[in-house]
C-alpha cells in the first residue's frame, strides 16, 4: 500500500489508511489477540510497507486457520449463530456485520469485500439492523458463551 501510494503522489493529509490488527499474525505473547502499543506501531508500519514482512499473505496458504476451524467449541458456537442468522433471514456475514454496527463498544465498522457483489452483500446489513432486538442480542451472546 505505501508504494502504490507513493507512486501516485497523494499528499499524506488527502486519505485516511484503515487496517484491522486485533487478531495479530503469531500466537506468541503480545503478538495475538492484542492492541499493545509495540504490536500496534509494528502493524501499522507494516501495513504503509510496500511488503509487510509478517503479512497474512505470506504464510504460503490456511494453515493458520487450522485449529480454528476444526476446534469443536467454536463451531458449535458459529451454528448456535447460524441458527440465528437464518431466523431473521439473512447470512451469518450479514449477522456479523450488523452485531458489530449495533454494538455500543464498537465506534466504526471496516468491512473488506474483494468484489461489487460483496459490497452490494454487506449493504444488506442495514435491513438486519432494525431485526437486532435486545432479545435478539440476548441470542447471539448466549451463543458465544
Amino acid at each position: 500500500m505505501g508504494q502504490a501510494i507513493a507512486k501516485l503522489g497523494w499528499l499524506r493529509h488527502s486519505y485516511v489508511i484503515s487496517t484491522k490488527l486485533f487478531w495479530g499474525i503469531h500466537d506468541d505473547v503480545n503478538m495475538a489477540n492484542t492492541l499493545n502499543r509495540k504490536y500496534l506501531l509494528q502493524a501499522i508500519d507494516g501495513s504503509l510497507d510496500g511488503v509487510p514482512a509478517d503479512s497474512r499473505a505470506n504464510l504460503g496458504g490456511y494453515d493458520w486457520l487450522k485449529g480454528a476451524l476444526t476446534d469443536p467449541k467454536r463451531n458449535a458456537k458459529v451454528r448456535a449463530l447460524k441458527r440465528v442468522a437464518d431466523d431473521l433471514g439473512c447470512t451469518l456475514a450479514q449477522l456479523s456485520i450488523a452485531w458489530c454496527a449495533r454494538n455500543p463498544r464498537v465506534s466504526t465498522v471496516i468491512t473488506g469485500a474483494s468484489r461489487v457483489e460483496q459490497v452490494r452483500e454487506n449493504l444488506k446489513v442495514l435491513d438486519v439492523l432494525p431485526l437486532l432486538t435486545d432479545e435478539v442480542m440476548a441470542r447471539i451472546e448466549a451463543a458465544l458463551h
